[in-house]
């Protein structure tokens, strides 16, 4: 499936499986989403139990890229479906399941009080530069990675610059 990536979005996905915390700053309609979408069924697939959070400004968009991570996993099962790393795969209004206990779960996070209380394996804000109050959103998410408990966790941020005024640029141009 990875034959889908474009090469810069191969790299994407390399620094997201090696790192713990990354932010990508991207010009619109390049794919961000897409590749998002991927990095999330593809955990939710290698690794048991796992779940992914995708975050996005608005419920349009929130269901936008959950078509995204539908269409992939469904690429999965047909990519494995002769191998033993064939899984099943369950669609809903609001998550893709596993059959190896994992999920993707995409929300609306206009609110970012409406986001406490998760542990994923992996949290994707997707357009972070969109977020209502950027610097709440980041408080609460910031934490999911930072946990001791619950193994390894990853914080992807992406986004298009809307301005140099905003936390999304702060986070992208400050150490």
């Amino acid at each position: 499936p990875e034959s889908l990536l474009l090469p810069y979005q191969k790299t994407m996905l390399h620094m997201i499986r090696k790192n713990k915390l990354c932010f990508f700053l991207c010009s619109r309609q390049v794919g961000k989403s897409f590749l998002v979408g991927y990095a999330a069924v593809e955990s939710c697939w290698t690794k048991p139990n796992s779940k992914v959070v995708i975050l996005s400004s608005g419920e349009r968009a929130s269901l936008e890229v959950l078509e995204k991570c539908k269409r992939i996993a469904k690429i999965f099962k047909v990519a494995f479906a002769d191998t033993v790393a064939n899984l099943d795969i369950e669609i809903t209004a609001s998550e893709v399941r596993f059959s190896n206990g994992s999920k993707i779960i995409t929300l609306p996070s206009g609110d970012p009080d409406r986001i406490r209380g998760f542990s994923p394996a992996i949290t994707i804000a997707d357009e972070f530069s969109t977020q209502q109050d950027q610097s709440r959103f980041y408080a609460s998410v910031f934490p999911f990675v930072t946990s001791p408990f619950g193994g390894d966790k990853k914080l992807v941020i992406v986004g298009t610059p809307l301005g140099s005024t905003n936390m999304f640029w702060r986070l992208w141009t400050e150490k």
